[in-house]
């Protein structure tokens, strides 16, 4: 609202410096934000493709010990 009211065009200078300071630390925040929900979207996909070749994995180890085992 200052930046309206306010005649003083060293004043206006100032505000529109903190503005610009106040956008760019919430955009970081935001972006910080994405990144980390992107990256838990990329673990989760990782995970659901990995989750079947663990199993098979498991049941082969379990087969090659019980095969093993005299």
């Amino acid at each position: 609202m200052l930046f309206y009211t306010t005649r003083d065009m060293q004043e206006h200078a100032q505000l529109d410096s903190r503005t610009t300071r106040l956008q760019s630390a919430l955009w970081s925040a935001v972006v910080a934000l994405v990144v980390a929900g992107m990256n838990d979207v990329l673990n989760a996909q990782v995970y659901a493709q990995a989750a079947p070749w663990l199993t098979d994995a498991q049941n082969l180890s379990s087969l090659a010990s019980s095969l093993s085992t005299p």
